[in-house]
């Protein structure tokens, strides 16, 4: 359930919601009422494909998602009139009425509220079902950045829905490409039940994955959907493989300083905690060069004393050449974090500076206004 003013926010939100599911917008004919099903009625399944048309490449896939036909309701703007069809298995409505949100006979797994900019799961869970993966958070903080670097709102030159690479068309065809994947992966988990955990499955989760599988629109979407699928379209995560243990500590890490908003609850001081920081995140880079230089070291000595023994110690060499990498690893995550920290001390630092030189122009113009008044 989505809460929150204005209405023409609450609906517009919902909507591109709705968008990011390749094809389901354009088919909401079943959405207005539980009751309804004609998507799914005579439906039959796509036996023949071709790359290069996009609706057969859709139809082949089995979408739109059948999220909104038998027992499944979606309102973008409910009124409590319609409080009763929240009796439904699966609905997604949008209220400025708080009574929806304290109804105990059809409450929502999760509020969106507008107003606090805040997400509460009320089953617990489903939070865990839905937690991202270190794959997700790489892909999500791949979009994010896209959309930032290129988002140049002061361009009169870009239209107003162009203003960052690809515009909305760029968004949906990244979720295109996620939702793909994980719907090759979940088939070919239900079409071969000990697969084993493959990459891919726990790249979108394997919880997750598993309980997708068991909800009725992934049962109704496999029965329309042809085995050949999972050869066809490929079973991958957009970042499967692409992340580490230490990438995925410097995207929270980055994540976390962007939520702190910290440009706007520091003031003067933020310079010098960007300061701080990145002298720490210096401190830590020698400390990982030190032990990349005594671990070749050790290695080298080994070496030497493999050579005049005559024996081999095949167990010591991977473990020297394992912390190796995970200490590439944890510079390189480091350097990252480094980094971004730099640019933002730049940036605050840039930001006081301008505050500084303009509280210096105004008091220079209040002493002479004040000096002419003496005169």
């Amino acid at each position: 359930m989505v809460y929150g003013y204005p209405v023409e926010h609450l609906c517009t939100l919902q909507y591109s919601l709705v968008s990011l599911i390749p094809a389901l917008l354009p088919h909401l004919q079943d959405a207005a009422a539980p009751e309804l099903n004609t998507l799914s009625k005579d439906r039959v399944k796509a036996e023949s494909l071709r790359m290069s048309d996009r609706d057969s490449l859709l139809a082949y896939m089995g979408l739109p998602l059948p999220l909104f036909s038998h027992d499944a309701f979606f309102q973008p703007y409910c009124p409590l009139q319609q409080i009763d069809n929240l009796r439904c298995k699966t609905w997604l409505i949008g209220t400025t009425n708080q009574i929806f949100k304290h109804q105990k006979t059809s409450q929502p797994d999760v509020i969106v509220d507008l107003y606090k900019m805040q997400l509460s799961f009320l089953d617990p869970t489903l939070q865990n079902l839905v937690s991202l993966t270190p794959a997700d958070r790489k892909w999500m903080d791949d979009v994010i950045n896209v959309v930032q670097s290129t988002w140049n709102s002061a361009d009169p030159a870009q239209p107003v829905q162009m203003q960052y690479k690809g515009s909305d068309d760029y968004l949906r065809a990244r979720f295109e490409e996620y939702v793909f994947g994980l719907l090759s992966t979940a088939k070919y988990c239900e079409l071969h039940p000990s697969a084993g955990e493959a990459l891919s499955l726990l790249s979108f989760g394997s919880d997750f994955v598993e309980a997708f599988r068991h909800t009725s629109v992934f049962q109704t979407w496999h029965q329309f959907t042809d085995e050949t699928l999972c050869e066809l379209i490929p079973g991958q995560h957009p970042c499967s493989g692409k992340t580490t243990v230490l990438s995925d500590v410097a995207i929270r890490l980055q994540a976390g300083i962007n939520d702190l908003n910290l440009e706007e609850n520091l003031g003067p001081t933020r310079e010098r905690i960007g300061a701080a920081w990145q002298a720490g995140s210096a401190s830590l880079m020698r400390a990982a060069h030190t032990w990349r230089q005594d671990l070749g070291r050790m290695t080298a000595s080994y070496s030497r004393n493999d050579a005049e023994s005559g024996e081999s110690t095949p167990k010591l060499s991977n473990a020297l050449s394992a912390w190796q990498a995970t200490s590439s690893q944890g510079a390189a995550a480091l350097s990252q974090f480094g980094s971004y920290l730099s640019t933002k001390q730049r940036e605050w630092y840039g930001s006081f500076t301008k505050s500084s030189d303009k509280n210096d122009d105004t008091m220079a113009v209040e002493d002479k206004e004040s000096s002419q008044k003496h005169t």
